[in-house]
């Protein structure tokens, strides 16, 4: 784990499977930006910030998925630091038994999907954020929607550095995910639009920073229309959700081998159901008992 300067007391931590961000004040006071999966890599990151010479007094996240907020509870309760989050996403951040509910369809989750990568511990939120200026400690900053990987996540602009949560994904991490996570497919489309255009340096999760993200993003638009138009092959004839899902993966280098990455993938492909079915290319009905898509002709 590692403090990279990108500019004046705005820093990247980069070594990790998540990357975070640092943004300090004068006093040498620090929000974080996401803190990471677990307990192991909080404690790591607020050591590494104390030997720096820093003191972590906030906390924003994102998105409200594991690798982003799993490191809040230590933190906080080891700096007292002041936790904020979009909301929604802060429903689940004090609450994280709601996303492996809402991957298992809303009832409560059988215990092998109550694990650490789905479920991670609690957090206080103690401010909702909401897009626009925001001032903490003397920062200014911008809260920036950016929704589509997660519903409300939302990035933190600050000095011409934008972080970015997981609005897009590096090459490495497309290459090996090969259906990437998304809930709205026509918003994150919209994402990637609007942060083409952005000047900023772009700091992404799960890929690093970009001085000019034009070819990346187009990247995460191109692998979007390619699992568009697997999902569209995979209907020959009408076709169950979980079936589409494992015809699309395997077109991807996805092997399914765990129930966590059942529901992962199955929920990243109703997503592109979804959007499929509002551009019109799509039906859905109920035949025996059993919901059934059918690429419109």
């Amino acid at each position: 784990m590692e403090l990279s300067k990108i500019t004046e007391g705005v820093y990247a931590v980069t070594g990790g499977t998540t990357v975070s961000g640092v943004i300090c004040n004068s006093a040498k006071e620090a929000l974080v930006v996401d803190t990471g999966l677990d307990e192991s890599t909080a404690r790591r990151l607020t050591r590494m910030l104390g030997e720096a010479g820093l003191l972590i007094r906030w906390i924003f996240n994102t998105h409200a998925h594991a690798d982003h907020f799993g490191g809040n509870r230590f933190i906080v309760e080891r700096t007292g630091a002041k936790v904020y989050a979009p909301a929604l996403e802060a429903a689940v951040i004090q609450c994280p038994v709601l996303e492996p509910m809402y991957l298992f369809g809303g009832a409560m989750p059988p215990r092998n999907l109550r694990n650490k990568f789905l479920e991670a511990e609690s957090s206080t939120v103690n401010e909702v954020a909401y897009r626009g200026p925001m001032c903490i400690g003397g920062i200014e900053l911008e809260v920036v929607p950016l929704p589509g990987h997660s519903i409300n996540q939302m990035g933190l602009a600050v000095n011409g550095v934008l972080f970015c949560g997981d609005a897009f994904l590096g090459e490495g991490t497309i290459a090996k995910h090969g259906v990437p996570f998304n809930v709205d497919i026509q918003a994150h489309l919209r994402t990637l639009d609007f942060l083409a255009e952005q000047e900023a340096i772009l700091v992404c999760a799960h890929g690093g920073m970009y001085m000019d993200a034009k070819r990346i993003i187009a990247t995460n638009r191109r692998r979007v229309h390619e699992i568009a138009d697997a999902v569209l092959g995979s209907l020959e004839s009408p076709c169950r959700t979980d079936e589409i899902a494992r015809v699309t993966c395997e077109k991807f280098g996805v092997s399914i081998q765990a129930p966590s990455q059942y529901y992962l993938m199955k929920c990243a492909v109703s997503a592109v159901l979804t959007y499929l079915f509002n551009e019109g290319q799509l039906s859905m009905e109920v035949n025996h008992g059993t919901l059934l898509w059918s690429r419109k002709t």
